[in-house]
């Protein structure tokens, strides 16, 4: 038996007889389907990740087992690549609550509950407003306004990330618009990228189809990208990062010496900014930490790239970073992340000394 469950989900029924001798194990079926198929003379290769349950010899009912094979394909999406897992009770309380995330999630960008909060990035020097980081927030319906560190790591996990990184990047794009049709000199935006948008292979055409969407200035966006990537799939980015710069788009190494960064990774990349994280930054009056954050300013330098410290929330720490040769920051002493309508308000004044 075979039936269509959702838009890329399917349902097999398959008899197993004697495990051993069965032509339907799962790493047979595995293989059958990593084949590549031929369409209209050409040959077409398709992506396959599966959760399975048997029935064996117990009494369960058929929604029994599409719950168990849906928890246990939830828990392939926490892997890279083409995976399968069989469902084993463990997967019970932990995966529920992830799947109804994963569902709320869905329902909420389809019902537009997300909302994009705006934080100033200012120079130092005298506070002048030179840019600002897009974060995202859920304004839940029962549990009123959410932080990304509830929602995004699920949103990673289920694969939900690319189509909510997709709307997080029209949003921008939008209100870039709607700030420069206001007459308001707009700032360069930073938007948080995740590896998946890159997987599809076409993000820097996606990119520049909004771009022209909206008339917007590939000049007024940068993306962030976090350390962790670099590792595990430098090859699939080089091609897309080197288009998205010849676009004109800056490119941000984000949360800066708390990953697998080498010194490789900012020769092959050329980023134009790095960030330094707001751990370090926080902990400047321990000495270990201020030295890394002297450290990457020498190595930002030698590279010609400009440093944001994050997480600035002292006078203190803000005038050490100044004496250290820190061009840019952001953090609470300036601003906390703010609706775009305050953040229209933080671009007419230009400039902020530090928050109220």
């Amino acid at each position: 038996l075979a039936g269509r469950t959702g838009g890329d989900e399917f349902v097999l029924y398959l008899p197993t007889g004697d495990a051993e001798g069965s032509p339907h194990t799962p790493d047979s079926f595995f293989r059958l389907m990593a084949e590549p198929f031929l369409i209209a003379e050409v040959e077409v290769v398709i992506s396959v990740r599966f959760g399975y349950t048997i029935l064996g010899e117990s009494r369960r009912s058929v929604e029994s087992l599409l719950r168990e094979a849906e928890l246990a394909l939830f828990r392939t999406r926490e892997e890279v690549g083409q995976s399968w897992k069989a469902y084993t009770s463990d997967m019970d309380a932990a995966t529920r609550e992830r799947i109804a995330l994963t569902r709320e999630i869905r329902n909420a960008l389809r019902n537009h509950q997300f909302e994009m909060y705006y934080q100033p990035k200012v120079a130092l020097s005298d506070g002048a407003v030179v840019g600002c980081e897009a974060l995202i927030r859920w304004n839940h319906p029962q549990h009123g306004m959410q932080s990304p560190a509830l929602f995004i790591p699920v949103a990673e996990k289920s694969q939900l990330i690319a189509p909510l990184g997709f709307w997080i990047l029209e949003e921008v794009c939008n209100q870039l618009r709607q700030w420069s049709d206001a007459g308001l000199e707009a700032v360069p935006v930073a938007i948080n990228v995740s590896i998946v948008q890159f997987r599809g292979g076409d993000f820097p055409d996606r990119v520049a189809a909004l771009l022209r969407k909206y008339s917007i200035s590939p000049a007024l966006l940068a993306f962030e990208v976090t350390e962790s990537v670099f590792e595990k799939e430098s090859i699939l980015l080089q091609s897309q990062i080197q288009r998205l710069r010849e676009m004109g788009i800056r490119l941000s190494l984000d949360d800066f010496g708390t990953g697998y960064s080498s010194l490789q990774y900012l020769q092959d990349y050329a980023f134009d900014e790095i960030k330094i994280d707001q751990g370090f930054v926080r902990n400047m009056s321990e000495h270990a930490s201020e030295k890394i954050v002297e450290t990457i300013l020498g190595l930002s330098s030698a590279f010609h790239a400009d440093v944001v410290a994050e997480g600035i929330e002292t006078e203190e720490v803000r005038d050490r970073l100044i004496a250290l040769g820190c061009t840019y920051g952001q953090g609470y002493f300036y601003s906390r992340p703010v609706p775009a309508a305050k953040f229209e308000e933080i671009l007419k004044d230009k400039r902020i000394k530090h928050s109220a």
